[in-house]
């Protein structure tokens, strides 16, 4: 089983879960051009058992809240770890699961970067940029008082 992502003759993008036999040469043959598969395996993040326990444990005492309710030094006390051999066993599960998560999300990426180019990279970086929420947050406050002074008049 294998999890794909194609484009139709027609520009439509779908996601689907197939056999890699003959499924999969059927979709091939109404024209759809995969972009990108892979194994469903690769959604088990393959953490190890201690990696998994030092994330679960780590969410729930709030290492991972904003702001943090326990510092990476109170954890590793609570769970009689150095602070670096936590920190090695977060982080490395940190990297699988975000491996796992840029994966899924990267056929979308490269349909966007095939529609639009260079301007998705641009369209990402606006929209990560702070200059974008301010102009967000003004354009939002210029709506509200001229639906005011619409609704006055």
């Amino acid at each position: 089983m294998a999890k794909s992502v194609v484009i139709t003759p027609m520009g439509a993008l779908y996601e689907f879960i197939v056999a890699r036999g003959s499924t999969y040469e059927e979709l091939r043959r109404w024209g759809c051009k995969p972009i990108h598969s892979h194994g469903i395996d690769e959604y088990d993040y393959m953490l190890t058992e201690k990696q998994e326990l030092a994330v679960i444990y780590a969410y729930l005492m709030g290492y991972y809240s904003f702001p943090r309710r326990i510092s990476l030094k109170g954890l590793a006390s609570k769970l009689g770890l150095s602070v670096s051999t936590l920190a090695e066993l977060l982080r490395r599960a940190e990297a699988k699961i975000i491996d796992a998560f840029v994966r899924h999300e990267l056929p979308h990426y490269i349909v966007g970067r095939a529609l639009y180019g260079n301007r998705q990279t641009s369209i990402v970086e606006e929209r990560l940029s702070s200059r974008h929420r301010v102009e967000e947050r003004a354009k939002t406050g210029a709506e509200i008082e001229e639906a005011a002074e619409a609704a006055a008049a």
